[in-house]
């Protein structure tokens, strides 16, 4: 049984007699009896004996108006803890409610505010009686990612998470790395306890008492590298919705393979490896613009759950560039080895000093336009215009900078007849593409937003897509300015 704590004294500096933050548990004195209460949940959680406690012999704890939630600094004898009076109130909890389609009665604000308030008292806690490697001069070498991570590892074994926190059966966001901090490393540090090393997080808190931070310490306490941990946790979930067990193949169904197509077929893909590899590389590429993670939930749920992408090299007519088919959890996409010969055909006549650059670069543009055909919704709303989705294709080959020369390089006349001749807003691809990214500009994640309603409408209706605009005056507007962005 962990004792009650090491001898610490509370000072209030209540700024404000009427703070919610002291009113939520009932006065200041019950405020007080909470954070001696939740110093005794840190110490449960990191120490098993009172002579592992570090020397802290005094915490002032500072409720006032500052910018942000919660902060705390000092000595290794002497600590501050800052708490926000202007943070922890019922009108700014009220408001998060609501934003988040929940109620705004009275019991739901006083559950929401005082759990909320007790699990940042117990993360500053956490920093006020963890030990971070700071063996000479007072200077902290633990790593940060660890020492915010520790801190909501107490937070959620005392059940104190936000609802918001991504729970442990979700996988981390793309490219993050372990010390990322606050819960997204406490889950992790869960994980390992769960799978190495039961008492991985006291052991690593207490080694930072004596020695300065090293990686190492994950073999000392999990009897395995943080490399090994890392890949593991990565591994432990369940691939993402839409790319559950994803498999890329590849196949030359080629008939005809002159010298000049074997040349630009060797340029393009030296083996089937390479092909597999560009396909399954431009695939997650693809994918990140469209599903991003910070995209709101209706979007994430227009994610295909594909199975699998083959890419097929074959012959085709010499108009023929590529396309997408398949069904709506195995894709296709087929392409045209002829048109490739005929690229490095123009290469080669330009005296193009790097025809495998080139012609490397045109298939990649390519694969990632058929690829976005093979990611979006694959069921769109009726009327959706064709052109719609085409622009959209090659608005994400142009933000992943692989535009051909060739493209327009200012806007068209404009036209809103059907009948005119002049270019439309909807002709697809290159210009449609251009303007989507001139509104995209101006309304950072808009085509991601007009991607998803393109699926989730029943019937196409432009001035919701173009979120309240008229999609022909911004098209007018557009081709007013003259200059693609």
């Amino acid at each position: 049984m962990v004792p009650d704590g090491p001898d610490v004294t509370l000072v209030i500096d209540e700024t404000q007699t009427d703070c919610d933050l002291a009113s939520l548990f009932g006065d200041c004195d019950g405020l007080v009896s909470e954070i001696r209460e939740s110093i005794a949940r840190v110490l449960s959680v990191l120490y098993d004996d009172r002579s592992e406690f570090p020397p802290v012999e005094v915490l002032v704890v500072h409720v006032c108006d500052f910018d942000g939630v919660a902060d705390t600094s000092g000595s290794k004898t002497r600590k501050t803890l800052r708490l926000s009076s202007s943070y922890f109130t019922r009108a700014r909890h009220g408001d998060r409610l609501e934003h988040e389609g929940g109620s705004l009665s009275l019991i739901a604000l006083i559950h929401t505010v005082p759990v909320s308030a007790q699990g940042v008292i117990v993360h500053e806690l956490v920093h006020v009686l963890q030990y971070d490697g700071s063996i000479v001069d007072d200077n902290a070498t633990a790593n940060g990612g660890f020492i915010e991570g520790l801190a909501d590892y107490v937070r959620i074994k005392h059940d104190l998470a936000p609802p918001h926190w991504r729970r442990r059966s979700d996988p981390p966001e793309q490219g993050s790395a372990w010390d990322r901090g606050y819960e997204h490393t406490a889950y992790f540090l869960l994980y390992i306890e769960d799978t190495h090393a039961p008492f991985f997080s006291k052991r690593v808190n207490l080694l930072l008492r004596d020695l300065e931070w090293t990686d190492d310490f994950f073999q000392v306490a999990a009897n395995a590298t943080l490399g090994e941990l890392w890949k593991s946790y990565l591994a432990s979930f369940p691939s993402a919705p839409g790319v559950t067990e994803l498999v890329f193949k590849f196949s030359n169904r080629a008939i005809h393979a002159d010298s000049d197509t074997l040349s630009a077929l060797k340029d393009a893909f030296p083996t089937p490896h390479h092909a597999v590899a560009a396909l399954s590389e431009i695939s997650a590429t693809v994918f990140n613009t469209l599903y991003p993670a910070t995209a709101p939930q209706t979007v994430l749920d227009r994610v295909p759950k594909l199975s699998s992408i083959l890419l097929v090299l074959r012959n085709m007519t010499d108009s023929a560039v590529a396309h997408c088919t398949g069904t709506s959890n195995a894709k296709e996409i087929h392409l045209s080895v002829d048109y490739l010969r005929n690229i490095h055909r123009q290469s080669l006549s330009r005296n193009d000093s790097s025809v495998t650059h080139t012609l490397t670069r045109e298939v990649r543009g390519i694969l990632t336009h058929e690829l976005v055909h093979a990611w979006q919704p694959s069921s769109l709303c009726r009327g959706v215009p064709a052109g719609l989705t085409e622009g959209i294709a090659d608005f994400v080959r142009l933000s992943c900078g692989l535009a051909p020369p060739h493209w327009p390089r200012t806007p068209p006349q404009a036209s809103s007849s059907s009948s005119d001749t002049r270019i439309r807003w909807d002709v697809g691809y290159a210009h449609t593409a251009l303007f989507l990214r001139w509104i995209d500009t101006a309304r950072p994640g808009f085509v991601v937003r007009l991607n998803a309603l393109a699926a989730e409408m029943d019937v196409w209706d432009a001035r919701r897509a173009f979120e309240g605009d008229d999609v022909e005056e911004l098209w007018q507007n557009y081709c007013a300015a003259g200059v693609n962005s």
